[in-house]
């Protein structure tokens, strides 16, 4: 899971868009504090997402992207079982049952300031019936970069 950001330069400096989140957007006057500020809104608009229960959608990446972030490997893994429940048409009552845990643990199952213990996120997918393909490619840091 990453996402196209698309960066554009004007005379105040740098402006970063992201078409899979209209609501999105970032200003700054060089590229570094760009990056930083780009993870930063893209990171709070994926947690309203996850705590509204609204689907989060993925940027189909091209190769040839310049500017790709790449989220967190745990951040990934809550979109991806906070998709599955909307895709299986469950709520997260439905869900929290047939996981054996309190509404409030899965609340905090989707708040990406809480870890979450790998042994919970296997039993999500497998209590959803989805297998999570991992797929390690090379970066240069966390940070949005050129690919």
């Amino acid at each position: 899971m990453r996402y196209v950001i698309q960066v554009s330069k004007d005379k105040a400096g740098y402006i970063a868009m992201c078409r899979e989140f209209p609501e999105f957007v970032a200003t700054a006057a060089d590229l570094e504090v760009l990056s930083r500020l780009a993870i930063k809104n893209l990171s709070s608009i994926i947690a309203s997402y996850l705590a509204s229960s609204h689907y989060v959608p993925e940027s189909p990446v091209k190769d040839g992207s310049k500017y790709v972030w790449h989220p967190p490997i745990s951040l990934r893994l809550k979109i991806a079982i906070s998709n599955g429940i909307i895709e299986k048409g469950w709520t997260r009552d439905d869900f929290a049952e047939a996981m054996g845990l309190t509404p409030p643990s899965i609340t905090n199952l989707f708040n990406i300031e809480i870890s979450t213990r790998f042994s919970t996120i296997d039993k999500a997918f497998r209590v959803l019936g989805l297998y999570p393909r991992l797929e390690i490619i090379p970066m240069r840091n966390d940070l949005l970069a050129e690919s």
